[in-house]
């Protein structure tokens, strides 16, 4: 995981989904171009004596994750539609730091023009299932973890440091 911008665009690709029964990761040769993440809360708001508002809970929705990209070949579509057709599965997935776990495909959206003859787009919509005891969302570097404020833990250390990036670019 890279630990600037700058090492950020000479990195691997941040998206990994992980099988969670078996550990094995699932269309490793999905081009990804997109990915957003939707984490969503319930306000519940109560009147007081006095008539004013006040907030003092929230039910916590479930995460909603939307993945945009390409299968290139055959192999990348056959590995997409596997994970589509396995209705038993839950997935881990993490994306630049976050990662978020029990997650189900819900949606699969292909789009095919003139314009793209040797790729096919592909919109890949996944959705949490909320069960007990699942742990919280995870952000691997400190600075995500101020830019979603829903029980997230910085982890201690990245995978990519500063001398591997000076590494890469000198042998470039």
């Amino acid at each position: 995981m890279p630990n600037s911008i700058l090492s950020s665009f000479f990195s691997e690709s941040a998206l990994t989904i992980t099988n969670s029964t078996t550990g094995a990761v699932v269309m490793p040769t999905f081009k990804v171009k997109r990915v957003r993440i939707s984490f969503r809360a319930q306000p519940m708001p109560h009147r007081r004596e006095d008539g004013a508002t006040i907030i003092d809970s929230r039910i916590i929705l479930p995460t909603n994750l939307s993945i945009e990209g390409f299968c290139t070949d055959i192999t990348s579509l056959d590995q997409v539609n596997k994970v589509l057709l396995d209705r038993q599965a839950f997935y881990s997935i993490s994306s630049k730091g976050i990662q978020v776990a029990s997650m189900m495909i819900d949606t699969d959206n292909s789009s095919q023009t003139s314009e793209m003859l040797s790729a096919t787009p592909k919109r890949l919509t996944f959705r949490q299932v909320l069960v007990q005891n699942v742990t919280p969302v995870i952000c691997q570097q400190s600075s995500d973890s101020s830019v979603v404020n829903k029980g997230i833990a910085a982890l201690d250390t990245a995978k990519q440091s500063v001398v591997g990036l000076y590494n890469k670019i000198a042998s470039i």
